[in-house]
């Protein structure tokens, strides 16, 4: 009896998994299909990667507009903003690229949008998602990314007066100021960075 139970419990895991990997994919082409036919002309690239639909925007529409459409929208029922991941490209113009990722928890999918702020400057979404207002401060605090019309965009990682912004590609290693315990005065200062050695132009192939 305890085996046919184990070998009806793995047959019935089995046909789940398998039902839901094919419902997965047949609302995953029905997404495609939609946001190919109705906003084409919105976006400049459409596809999938490992199951994560990935939308790239053309720079002239608003993410504000767009998220707002996706949100309030009953086809794609998209209700979680999980993260806006930035990327510093030096060599590129604009340098700086944003990623949205959203999640619809109702068909378990991701949809990732891709924008590229021409000014360093993108629109916020704190209206639509309220977490939306951490990740901008963090985009802000070490990227330098300002979102129009957050009341909030503060340094959220860095010391009060920091000045840069850490994560840029062409932020010093070492930083300009650095923190120290003054035992005369009890008490935390800063000063600039003094280096005994040229560490920012190392020699590799003759190090000494």
């Amino acid at each position: 009896m305890l085996r046919f139970f184990n070998n009806f419990k793995k047959i019935n895991n089995h046909t789940i998994s398998l039902f839901f990997n094919n419902n997965r994919n047949f609302l995953i082409k029905n997404i495609l299909y939609s946001l190919k036919k109705r906003h084409n002309k919105q976006f400049l690239f459409i596809g999938l990667n490992n199951y994560d639909i990935e939308i790239i925007l053309n720079k002239k529409i608003s993410i504000f507009q767009i998220l707002k459409f996706f949100k309030n929208s009953m086809l794609y029922q998209i209700n979680t903003l999980v993260d806006i991941v930035c990327t510093d490209f030096p060599g590129k113009t604009p340098r700086i690229s944003l990623i949205y990722v959203l999640l619809s928890s109702q068909y378990n999918q991701r949809i990732n949008f891709f924008v590229k702020p021409t000014k360093m400057q993108v629109s916020s979404i704190t209206k639509i998602f309220k977490n939306a207002s951490w990740f901008e401060r963090e985009a802000w605090d070490m990227f330098g990314i300002r979102f129009k019309n957050n009341k909030d965009l503060r340094r959220i990682l860095t010391d009060y007066g920091f000045t840069g912004h850490p994560l840029r590609k062409d932020f010093p290693l070492t930083g300009f100021y650095e923190l120290f315990f003054n035992d005369v005065l009890k008490s935390i200062k800063t000063s600039p960075v003094s280096l005994t050695q040229e560490y920012r132009k190392f020699n590799f192939p003759l190090p000494w």
